[in-house]
């Protein structure tokens, strides 16, 4: 199961996770897998994404744009672990259809 994002350990590891990322990218490099954040399930196609996008080089040329990638980067995380924290609610049993409306 998913650890809440707001829990202190799980904001502890997303903090620690997001200064990983904005310093890989800042030397150019993209975040390997020793950095556990965010969720592996998240993070490959994330990485592959960077790095077809060349978005190290990117970052380390235009590092006034860095904090706006990592921006992006947490708004995506966010809806990403938002859907999997209802989708285990739903399966769960303890969903209720009216909390949507």
């Amino acid at each position: 199961a998913l650890e809440s994002s707001s829990s202190p350990a799980s904001l502890q590891n997303n903090v620690r996770g997001l200064l990983e990322w904005k310093k890989s990218l800042a030397e150019g490099l993209i975040p390997t897998d020793e950095v556990d954040w965010p969720d592996a399930t998240f993070r490959e196609p994330l990485i592959d994404a960077m790095k077809e996008l060349d978005m190290a080089r990117f970052a380390r040329k235009n590092p006034k744009i860095l904090n706006t990638v990592l921006k992006n980067v947490l708004e995506r995380v966010q809806v990403y672990e938002s859907n999997l924290e209802l989708a285990q609610l739903r399966e769960s049993g303890y969903y209720n259809a009216e909390w949507e409306k």
